[in-house]
């Protein structure tokens, strides 16, 4: 029996050294050249960076999510309308405000809710609002899917 090991560890070294060897001499035929280039350095094009970006605009439920400077959202629930009104948390709903926070305002109406930063104006369409002790919290609905995001205030 021990001799059957014995053979059979001198045809894996045996393999493994013939598979070294070979990897090696193949090796040794490939050679990748490498070259320094020195390239000089050039000044800032200044009419590139003088350039303003066009104001932004449009509907956009996640629009207090994109300001962290003045909402911070701190939690959020999605899935259908039942279970993400289910898992609401207590609050008195608000028809119409006017929020600052930081550099935004946030203009709820009935009917949609517009937060202007700068010349940057983003709608938050078919979203109910909620004043969840110091926080914002809105309820977006789409179709048979909901989403409740809590927001602090800065």
């Amino acid at each position: 029996m021990l001799r059957y090991y014995v053979v059979s560890t001198f045809i894996v070294c045996a393999a493994i050294l013939i598979g070294a060897l070979f990897v090696h001499r193949a090796s040794v035929a490939i050679k990748v050249a490498s070259v320094y280039a020195s390239v000089a350095p050039r000044p800032v094009d200044q009419g590139k960076l003088t350039g303003t970006a066009p104001p932004l605009s449009g509907v956009a439920p996640w629009a207090l999510s994109a300001l962290p400077e003045c909402f911070h959202q701190r939690s959020e629930i999605t899935g259908p309308r039942a279970f993400v009104l289910a898992h609401l948390p207590p609050g008195v709903a608000i028809r119409s405000a006017v929020l600052h926070a930081h550099d935004c305002t946030l203009t709820i109406a009935p009917s949609r809710a517009v937060v202007t930063r700068g010349l940057d104006r983003l709608s938050l369409a078919d979203s109910t609002f909620y004043r969840i002790g110091a926080d914002l919290g809105v309820l977006h609905g789409d179709g048979p899917f909901a989403e409740f995001r809590r927001y602090r205030v800065k």
